[in-house]
């Protein structure tokens, strides 16, 4: 596997963690407890923007691993 292959593996499954994670912790935030929770309006961009975030700082570590 070539280095750009491996940087690109790693970024997917850093930015997919870090999206699964931060929904979740959205849903548990809540009142209700439910995905409904996710259709407020802001709850799915700032989970994006901050996932994404997340998900450059451990991309690095993520490239190491794979």
């Amino acid at each position: 596997m070539n280095l750009w292959n491996k940087i690109l593996v790693a970024a997917v499954m850093s930015w997919a963690y870090s999206v699964t994670l931060g929904l979740l912790f959205a849903v548990v935030l809540s009142e209700d407890h439910s995905l409904r929770s996710l259709m407020l309006p802001g709850v799915v961009p700032v989970t994006l923007i901050g996932s994404t975030i997340v998900a450059i700082a451990i991309t690095p570590l993520a490239i190491w691993s794979v």
